[in-house]
């Protein structure tokens, strides 16, 4: 039930922060499927939320509690999750808490299972949401 920007937010971010390019290159490419367009794709993979101008205030809210979440994995987080809750509501934190685990958990997989990416990265093959102006990888 979350907005997908906020989704995509914490995709791009775990992903990133997590070196789980499999999944990013995946969820750049959603992002730009769902209208939020290369630059903002490009400044959530920044992970630098204060200086991102593409991101729109919640968008930053969003990545900064993601990167303290996984930073210490969970721990000292307690106060911006109340925060969280008190700005988005308490269904929303915890779907949002789910999401990161959900990440963070794929990140842990695919690292593990040494998976390489799907698809290259939308800064790579130039796509834009076109399907025939990228080209396409092939599933492992």
């Amino acid at each position: 039930g979350l907005d997908k920007r906020i989704v995509e937010v914490i995709a791009l971010t775990v992903a990133t922060a997590r070196d789980n390019a499999y999944e990013r290159n995946q969820h750049e490419r959603l992002s730009v499927r769902l209208g939020f367009g290369r630059d903002w794709v490009r400044d959530v993979e920044l992970l630098s939320p204060d200086t991102a101008a593409a991101l729109s205030d919640t968008d930053r809210y969003i990545q900064r509690f993601t990167l303290a979440v996984i930073a210490e994995n969970g721990r000292g987080t307690h106060d911006e999750l109340n925060r969280l809750a008190a700005t988005l509501g308490t269904a929303n934190a915890i779907a949002i808490l789910m999401v990161i685990a959900r990440y963070t958990t794929h990140a842990m997989l695919v690292a593990s299972l040494e998976l390489s990416p799907p698809v290259p990265s939308i800064f790579e093959d130039g796509f834009n949401g076109d399907p025939s102006t990228a080209t396409r990888g092939t599933a492992p």
